[in-house]
């Protein structure tokens, strides 16, 4: 998602010269939005010197500068590390490059623009989470989950790729985040513990009145063999990812060759390894249709039929710009199941197929491509 500049120029933006961009020296942060606006104005080209010459350094001590980089006041033990004589300078690189800064980036994001608009996807398995994020990214920015992998302890790599993300937010008046609980979106987090991976801690839930909570849902059955088929395509285009070490010695290699039988063999074989039991109770609920509805009964969570999701993001998120993909033909088929595999099918669903009972019978209704979970 380019900024206002890079879209009427068709291209990033980039100096002719090696040098780093950096912004006017201003006073010393006083909350981490004040630091975020930083690197918005470097963008692309943050870097860690240039975050360093950005701020005034003469009255800053460490409360300061540990409330402006972590949203929190440091701890005695922290204080009584710190060097003498103190240089805050050095300090807040520290704590940019720490293991905190990184990992609890996205919520300190979300807290420090309270004014935008949330988009709040709950990912579910083989529920279009690839192609939401994608639809989302295209108008809203999608924040990063991911930034205490190991690449982004290199400060060139990481300086960088929040100046990118905090440079949309001087054009745009939404910030989009997924993951895979309705639980870290809904739940307040507690003193001294970390919901999920957007390690949220505040007292107030991420989702608000006004924001927008959205999952994608499909049949079970389907959803079930939609999770095999992507598992069977992937190995036989030769990704050995696609099947863990473990499940390879119970249920041995893939077949060589592409004989569709032996390969149908293998996914009977593989479909007890590969789906797990209600998978979409257990993201929005506590893993029963029963309290997976009183889950969505108390939140304004939308949740989306996949073949109407084109047609509900169009308005909700906005216009589609990448194209849809188109699935390849399954390899496993429901007729292809012997009694026993569909009774096993059915068992690790039932949940599943009973909440997603009522929401068809809902869905099928009314005219919207959409159900508002407390509806149900």
């Amino acid at each position: 998602m380019a900024n206002l500049l890079e879209s009427l120029l068709e291209g990033s933006v980039q100096r002719s010269d090696k040098h780093r961009l950096t912004v006017s020296r201003r006073p010393f942060p006083e909350r981490p939005r004040d630091v975020f606006d930083a690197f918005a104005v470097m963008g692309h080209a943050a870097s860690l010197e240039g975050l360093m010459r950005a701020f005034e350094f003469k009255h800053a001590d460490p409360r300061m500068v540990a409330f402006a980089a972590l949203g929190r006041w440091p701890t005695w033990q922290e204080l009584t590390d710190l060097p003498d004589p103190y240089k805050p300078q050095s300090h807040l690189r520290r704590l940019v490059l720490g293991a905190e800064f990184r990992r609890g980036l996205a919520a300190r994001m979300l807290l420090a623009f309270p004014e935008k608009r949330r988009l709040l996807h709950v990912s579910l398995p083989r529920g279009a989470g690839a192609r939401a994020v994608e639809t989302m990214s295209t108008h809203h920015p999608v924040l990063p989950l991911d930034l205490d992998e190991n690449r982004f302890r290199d400060h060139n790599v990481l300086m960088p790729a929040i100046g990118a993300f905090a440079n949309l937010f001087e054009t745009t008046r939404t910030l989009a985040v997924s993951l895979p609980a309705m639980a870290a979106f809904v739940t307040p987090g507690r003193p001294g513990t970390e919901l999920s991976a957007l390690h949220w801690d505040s007292a107030q839930p991420p989702c608000r009145v006004g924001d927008l909570l959205f999952a994608v849902l499909r049949p079970p059955r389907e959803r079930a063999l939609s999770a095999v088929n992507a598992a069977l395509h992937a190995l036989r285009a030769g990704d050995g990812l696609a099947l863990p070490a473990p499940v390879r010695g119970r249920i041995g290699p893939p077949p060589e060759g592409t004989n569709l039988g032996a390969w149908r063999n293998f996914g009977r074989a593989l479909l007890p390894e590969i789906v797990s039991p209600d998978p979409v109770c257990r993201a929005l609920g506590d893993g029963t249709a029963a309290g997976t509805l009183e889950a969505c009964a108390c939140v304004p969570i939308q949740l989306v039929a996949l073949p109407r999701f084109d047609e509900w993001a169009r308005v909700a998120i906005g216009p589609m710009e990448t194209p849809r993909r188109v699935s390849p033909e399954p390899i496993l088929r429901a007729e292809d199941l012997a009694a026993a595999e569909r009774d096993m099918l059915d068992g690790r669903t039932a949940e599943d197929r009973a909440f997603y009972a009522r929401f068809d019978a809902k869905l099928s209704a009314g005219t919207l491509p959409a159900v508002l979970g407390p509806t149900l």
